[in-house]
């Protein structure tokens, strides 16, 4: 029997993951789980959402709110933010957000990267670039500028046009 797609309650998710192997599975679906099990299951994460945030605080008001926690993704391997509108591409990079590894894979436009970061100027969004150690940049022509591998010195950037 071929598994390509399950779906799944938090309460049964761990009896049924490790119940077996499943090579062919593709789509996992995860009902009633809590955000702290998608963080620790979460090497791969694809945000898909052109819309702005409803309730977006600016970063600037946030840096004085002590109450604000920053989201860990300890195990984040690779990040898509291809499909995003600007607001989530600073939810990941700004430092005081989001938190994650070294060696992270980041798909991402050009023209919303340096939109995000002001030009690969940006303070509030270089520590989280310096953890990427693969830029999978997708723009319509390759890009020279210098400000940008200094910007992610640990990068190997490439080019998806």
């Amino acid at each position: 029997m071929v598994i390509k797609w399950l779906d799944l309650e938090s309460s049964s998710m761990n009896y049924i993951l490790h119940a077996a192997s499943y090579p062919n599975l593709h789509t996992l679906g995860l009902y009633n789980i809590n955000e702290e099990s998608v963080r620790c299951l979460s090497t791969e994460l694809s945000v898909i959402n052109r819309k702005s945030q409803n309730r977006k605080q600016s970063y600037e008001s946030n840096t004085g709110n002590q109450n604000l926690s920053v989201i860990e993704y300890s195990f984040l391997g690779a990040l898509d933010l291809l499909n995003v509108h600007d607001d989530y591409i600073e939810e990941f990079l700004i430092n005081s957000k989001t938190c994650f590894p070294n060696n992270v894979t980041l798909y991402i436009h050009y023209k919303s990267l340096q939109r995000v970061t002001h030009n690969f100027t940006s303070d509030t969004t270089r520590i989280n670039c310096g953890k990427i150690d693969e830029l999978q940049l997708y723009a319509e022509t390759k890009c020279s500028n210098s400000s940008l591998q200094e910007y992610f010195p640990s990068a190997k950037i490439k080019y998806r046009i």
